[in-house]
């Protein structure tokens, strides 16, 4: 079960996401940050203004949730919203349902992160979701997983 200050981050974050341009170029649900500092460490820098590529975890500094200590790895950094992805299944299902790299291959927007996040909010990770039914960068997206899209359509902003 996420704690009241991950459901709080997730929300924090969703709205963050929401209120970026429709056409925002610094988003890439395949790298948690791109920027000119060293990739393995949460940095608290405005990746709009910066110029860096950052999926939705990446963005966490900028919504204004920042690392609890120095030196913070983006995979723990990621535990501020779902929990530790290593430790529970709960927790793995949240990240992937929200944050994994593979939604690169059919929904690689900032919108569609924010409307995964609502969804979660609203009634948790879909029944019968598994990282593994999203596409890999190998081979191309299927008609089955296109589908995942219509599960939080209507979360989307518009």
């Amino acid at each position: 079960m996420l704690t009241q200050e991950q459901l709080t981050n997730l929300a924090t974050l969703a709205v963050y996401l929401e209120k970026l341009p429709i056409d925002y170029q610094h988003f890439r649900m395949s790298t948690y940050y791109s920027g000119s500092n060293d990739e393995e460490y949460v940095v608290c820098e405005e990746p709009m203004t910066c110029g860096s590529v950052a999926c939705a975890v990446g963005h966490g500094p900028a919504a204004g949730i920042c690392a609890p200590y120095p030196d913070i790895g983006w995979n723990d950094y990621a535990g501020l919203f779902t929990g530790n992805i290593y430790a529970s299944t709960e927790s793995n299902a949240c990240y992937n349902w929200c944050f994994s790299g593979r939604w690169a291959m059919i929904d690689d927007t900032h919108r569609g992160a924010a409307a995964r996040i609502r969804y979660l909010l609203d009634k948790g990770v879909p029944e019968g979701f598994d990282v593994s039914s999203l596409p890999t960068p190998f081979d191309p997206p299927t008609g089955e997983q296109r589908a995942l899209l219509q599960i939080y359509e209507s979360y989307l902003t518009r």
